[in-house]
Parts: structure tokens; C-alpha cells; sequence
């Protein structure tokens, strides 16, 4: 009897110890606390600020706009007052000198004083005679950079500074009796004043500062001369006196050697030798008659030549710095 309520109270404390046996689990929550904090924007100060890749964009009114980016933002600023200043040390700064330069094609004029020796007046006391002048030309670059050729027209204009008279000097080549239309004509004489018409076709080689040329010349000099003729009235003498102008057509060979002072002024000293064996006489528009004569001239010029520049440069929108 005793054993049998043993075993019931067994049988009823076993489950109930095997399911207090059982483990039990729990959700656990987990919580992160998320702290937010402002944004602070620290300035860099611009003096100690060092900008790589910025575009300055220039305006008027000494205005200008600054644009770079810094941390890969894009960042602009603008300048009301834009003053560039070169901090460099001053040997830095020194440069050379730029040698001035031609342009590929150059348009000048010139002014001359002319010295002229004329075999045509040779017997005179005075062998020389001065005179001035003004031109125009044109030059172009043709052979690299410093091979140059020009084309140009001078007018000069020599004062009186002595003549030939017939009565004066026996040996005159022009001296002596000229038969026109069937008429004759004395000569009396000539003065070495005259107008000249010069065009020159010259190749420069520039080196530095100078450029030497060397090419060939014609000249137009028209002088006076006067003649003693006959009216046609009876008893016949040589009762009228003509003036007619005396021309010569001559070539020859000039060469130059010039120095550019900038790139607008130069100076330059020439030689010219030049020739013709014909001297024609004109009365009026009309030819009187011609003359076969010899007659050689040399002449130095010492010239001062403005070119005309053309400022193809224009003014960039914006610059990099």
C-alpha cells in the first residue's frame, strides 16, 4: 500500500520535474543611440591660401572674376579691383632687349638728303650737289624669316649749286651748234637743278638690328637748258632764247645698309651708281630732238623710314594663370 502511493506521487513529480527542466528563451532588444552634430564650415584664410588650376576672367573697369575649385568644388569670387603686381626680384624681371622685327609685309615712307655727283656737270667748280627728297615703298618677307625684297618710289629735288655756260667754259660736252627742223640752235647752257624720279627694287637680309641689301635702280632726272635760235626774221641771227628741258633715263646699282632703331623707325644709308648714253630734249609736251651722250652719276642718300604697323592682336576674353 505504501508502495503504490510512492510510485503515484512518481509518476506525477516526473513530468513536472522534466518540464521545469526545459529551457526558456528571451528576445533581447538592442538599442544604439544615433547623435547628430551641426555642420561647422571652417574658412581658410586667402593669405595663406595656395589655388592650383584658376581662371581669371577679365572684365571692364578693371573688374575681373576668379574661378578654381578647391576639394573638387567649383568655387568663383569676384574682384572689383584687380591690380596685378610682380613680386619677383628685380634681376628676375630684367629681360633682354627685343630686337625690333619686320612684319611679313611692311608699308613705310621715307625722308632723304641726297649728295650727287654727275659727270654731265664735271667741269663745273663745285663737283657735288645736295638735295632732298620723300618715298614711299613696300616689303615683303621671301626667303625665311629674315630675307626680305621691296619695291619703292622716291622723288628728290636738287636745289641750284652751279651751271654750265657756254661762254664760260669752252669744254663743255654739251657745247656747240644744233640743227632742229633745219634751223640751228646754240647751246648757252644748263643748270644741275632738277627734279628725280627714282624706283628701286632692293633684297634685304636682316641680321639683328641691321639689314644690308643689295638690287637696281632707275632715275628720271630732268634738268633746263637753254638754246639760242633764230625768229626767221630777216637779216637771219640768233635773236631768241629757248628753254627746254633735258632728260635722262638712267639704270644702275644700289645697295644699302640699314638700322632699325624700333619696330616703326629706321635709318639707312645708300649708294647708288647709275648710267645712260641718250639725253633727250623736250620744248613743252613735244621731243625737240635727242642727244647720245655718256653720262654716269653716284649718289649717296642717308634716309629715315616710318613703317606702318598693324595691330592684328586682339584681346583675349580670358586668360590662364
Amino acid at each position: 500500500m505504501f508502495l503504490n502511493n510512492v510510485l503515484r506521487y512518481l509518476m506525477v513529480l516526473i513530468p513536472l520535474i522534466s518540464s521545469a527542466q526545459k529551457r526558456t528563451v528571451d528576445t533581447v532588444y538592442v538599442y544604439e543611440e544615433v547623435i547628430v552634430h551641426d555642420t561647422i564650415y571652417i574658412e581658410k584664410p586667402i593669405k595663406n591660401l595656395t589655388i592650383n588650376n584658376a581662371m581669371l576672367t577679365l572684365n571692364n573697369s578693371n573688374t575681373a572674376l576668379l574661378t578654381f575649385e578647391e576639394n573638387g568644388v567649383q568655387a568663383t569670387i569676384n574682384v572689383e579691383h584687380l591690380l596685378v603686381k610682380d613680386s619677383r626680384s628685380k634681376a628676375t624681371q630684367a629681360k633682354p632687349a627685343k630686337v625690333p622685327q619686320l612684319d611679313k609685309w611692311n608699308f613705310g615712307v621715307k625722308a632723304f638728303y641726297n649728295c650727287v655727283n654727275n659727270n654731265l656737270f664735271a667741269d663745273s667748280k663745285e663737283v657735288f650737289s645736295d638735295g632732298y627728297g620723300i618715298g614711299a615703298m613696300v616689303m615683303k618677307r621671301v626667303f625665311r624669316k629674315n630675307g626680305y625684297a621691296s619695291i619703292g618710289i622716291h622723288y628728290n629735288y636738287f636745289p641750284e649749286s652751279h651751271a654750265l655756260e657756254a661762254r664760260k667754259t669752252s669744254n663743255s660736252s654739251l657745247d656747240g651748234f644744233y640743227i632742229v627742223n633745219s634751223q640751228p640752235k646754240l647751246f648757252l647752257g644748263a643748270s644741275d637743278k632738277h627734279h628725280q624720279i627714282q624706283i628701286p627694287l632692293q633684297f634685304y637680309y636682316r641680321i639683328g638690328r641691321f639689314y644690308p641689301s643689295l638690287g637696281f635702280v632707275y632715275s628720271m632726272n630732268t634738268y633746263k637748258a637753254n638754246f639760242l635760235s633764230a625768229t626767221g626774221n630777216l637779216p637771219l641771227m640768233f635773236d631768241k632764247t629757248t628753254s627746254v628741258d633735258m632728260k635722262a633715263n638712267q639704270w644702275g646699282n644700289i645697295i644699302e645698309l640699314g638700322y632699325l632703331i624700333n619696330n616703326n623707325f629706321s635709318v639707312a644709308l645708300n649708294y647708288a651708281h647709275t648710267k645712260t648714253n641718250h639725253i633727250v630734249f623736250y620744248e613743252g609736251h613735244g621731243k625737240v630732238f635727242s642727244l647720245n651722250q655718256n653720262i654716269t652719276e653716284d649718289q649717296i642718300s642717308l634716309s629715315i623710314n616710318y613703317y606702318f604697323k598693324k595691330n592684328n592682336a586682339k584681346k583675349d576674353k580670358g586668360k590662364r594663370m
